[in-house]
């Protein structure tokens, strides 16, 4: 794993690795450190995707291109999600198929959609949650009211932020002229998916020491000057340029001046869309500080309503001006060359922010040492992407800090006897050297020790 967001892939990839070669407990899943504990378990979000794409790789093997192969599925999943949701909403096959080529050429998903993260399954779970709402609130369909809070359910387990998702099914319950059969169906079926989300985030959370996300403007780290330094770059930045691009913007500006003519707010449906917006700006302001100026995925949510308001002024393009309308499709036919210009170097290795000299020579690093020996690894400032690029697991530390004792303590009651090193600080220690019993290989800035 190379390029923008190595540090995610590579965490969610040894949670792959560990189910596929160890425990496929799904309520375990491990990664490549043992830094916090006596065991390697650390629970983020519920590893559906990875404990899927692990029961391939137990039958098929384990390689490379199965990760991005499911990943390239789950993609054409949520294409066909998002032409069911279009075809839903607009009844138009041509606007439907339209949706496609918007939400694929959003730059954040062109890049991030065949990559190895858990935001893309989430994302696909909830356009069917999506698709499914929609159809059983036009249709009167009580059935697809509970499949959609079953996919929101998977959704949010997937990745927490999507359950804000869970606003439409309120706004439907408090709507007037919801029948009291349907308030029930929607209380009960939405309710119940609350237990086991609650359920894992209430055993998760803890667990993720020095991660502020879950506590964002009320962290006790939270920097007001900060904050909005973030907020800056994030509106001049990240989200005209990759989240949504140049010429989705103007075809946004376009659809909300035509929504607003229309007064499209006034109609019933449009509170779904619109509370929904309102409660990911709020979500997004409340974790600013901790996303920072990029973190592009945490914007997936954002997609779909995105499509949509694009897909509206698509739907309604003869009632506007031929000038708009020219514009229109010039923006739509350049978001593809936007979108590549954009993202095309995004997976080069110096977009890891990482020791290149790690993907240069990974396999003579992977090779140095034999798979199942525990081994000390410095630096690495994320804790996954060392571990899983050189397949080993053990201790990880950074910052050019690993103290002589901690080395020794590892050494005598751990049993490491293996150090992979990229830090002539920690190496040029007094008493490394009395340490170390062989130097195995030397490539890169990386230096690999047998230790005595």
């Amino acid at each position: 794993m190379q390029g923008l967001h190595s540090w995610r892939q590579s965490q969610t990839c040894l949670n792959i690795r560990n189910f596929t070669r160890n425990d496929f407990n799904i309520f375990n899943p491990r990664v490549g450190h043992y830094n916090v504990g006596d065991d390697n378990i650390k629970r983020y979000e519920f590893p559906v995707m990875q404990w899927l794409i692990a029961g391939i790789q137990r039958v098929c093997g384990e390689h490379h291109l199965i990760l991005r192969f499911s990943m390239l599925f789950i993609y054409f999943l949520s294409l066909y999600g998002m032409w069911l949701l279009a075809f839903e909403i607009f009844k138009s096959r041509g606007i439907a198929l339209l949706s496609l080529f918007v939400l694929s050429f959003f730059p954040v998903y062109l890049y991030q959609s065949i990559n190895v993260m858990p935001d893309n399954f989430a994302l696909m779970l909830s356009l069917y949650f999506l698709y499914f709402f929609f159809k059983g609130v036009n249709r009167g369909d009580a059935t697809a009211i509970i499949i959609s809070a079953l996919f929101l359910c998977f959704s949010a387990l997937s990745k927490l932020p999507f359950i804000l998702f869970g606003i439409m099914p309120l706004v439907y319950f408090f709507k007037k002229g919801t029948t009291l059969r349907y308030k029930v169906i929607t209380f009960i079926a939405f309710g119940l998916i609350l237990i086991p989300v609650i359920s894992w985030y209430l055993t998760a959370v803890p667990e993720w020491g020095g991660n502020d996300i879950a506590q964002g403007i009320f962290s006790e780290n939270f920097d007001t000057a900060e904050y909005f330094i973030f907020l800056l770059k994030q509106l001049q930045n990240n989200i005209p340029m990759i989240v949504l691009g140049y010429p989705q913007v103007g075809l946004l500006i376009l659809s909300v001046i035509l929504l607003l003519k229309n007064r499209v707010y006034k109609r019933s449906h449009s509170w779904y869309w619109i509370s929904a917006f309102v409660t990911y700006v709020f979500y997004f302001m409340f974790v600013l500080q901790q996303i920072g100026k990029g973190h592009d995925y945490y914007f997936y949510p954002f997609l779909p309503i995105f499509t949509i308001g694009i897909l509206y002024l698509f739907n309604n393009i003869k009632t506007i001006s031929k000038f708009k309308r020219y514009l229109a499709y010039f923006l739509l036919l350049t978001s593809p060359v936007w979108a590549y210009a954009k993202v095309k170097d995004f997976w080069q290795i110096d977009k890891a922010y990482f020791n290149d000299d790690l993907f240069v020579h990974k396999t003579q690093l992977k090779n140095a040492v034999p798979n199942d020996k525990k081994c000390i690894m410095v630096n690495d400032y994320s804790n996954y992407i060392l571990p899983y690029a050189i397949d080993k697991s053990g201790y990880v530390f950074r910052n050019d800090y690993l103290p002589i004792e901690w080395i020794k303590d590892l050494s005598k009651n751990q049993n490491v006897k293996y150090l992979y090193s990229d830090s002539r600080k920690v190496e040029g220690q007094i008493g490394f050297d009395s340490l170390v019993q062989e130097k195995l290989l030397s490539v890169g800035s990386y230096n690999v020790f047998l230790l005595r």
